[in-house]
């Protein structure tokens, strides 16, 4: 699976600007983390029903439709402990979407490349395996919440 990491700042309390980094696992998740701060990040789902469709949408594509159901339903401020469906269907953001990574303790993305930094996921042969420990890299807290929706090919039908 590939993963996609965006930034994206959004007017958080006071006259603070909230930064979140956007992690788009290729046609299965989208995952905010805001940067500077304790809050544990949330995702948004790409229902199954929908998993071929989004095979192969662009990483921006799910991130733009996932930032605007964020904001529509609030869910910056509430922060979701659970994982919440994609509304595949809804509208997209059209704001400033940037790509690369933050830097600590910095206002603006590091300098890079203008494309999407794109990292390469865990093998798929890899056996799943429900852990209860409390990961603290979100990287690997996403990657084990989406190891669930892998399906086994030799299972469906011809």
């Amino acid at each position: 699976m590939k993963t996609t990491e965006f930034m994206v700042r959004f007017p958080g309390r006071g006259n603070d600007q909230a930064r979140y980094s956007v992690i788009v696992v290729q046609g299965v998740s989208v995952t905010f983390i805001r940067i500077g701060s304790s809050e544990k990040p949330f995702s948004l789902i790409v229902p199954r029903v929908h998993d071929e469709t989004f095979a192969h949408a662009p990483a921006e594509v799910l991130a733009r439709l996932a930032i605007a159901q964020v904001i529509y339903t609030e869910l910056f401020e509430a922060h979701p402990q659970a994982t919440i469906d994609l509304a595949v269907h809804g509208p997209l953001w059209d704001g400033d979407l940037d790509a690369g990574q933050w830097e600590h303790g910095m206002a603006d993305p590091a300098p890079g490349s203008a494309e999407p930094r794109e990292h390469e996921a865990a093998p798929v042969a890899r056996q799943h395996v429900e852990a209860k420990a409390v990961h603290t890299n979100p990287l690997t807290r996403l990657m084990n919440m989406t190891r669930r929706y892998r399906v086994n090919m030799s299972d469906m039908p011809l």
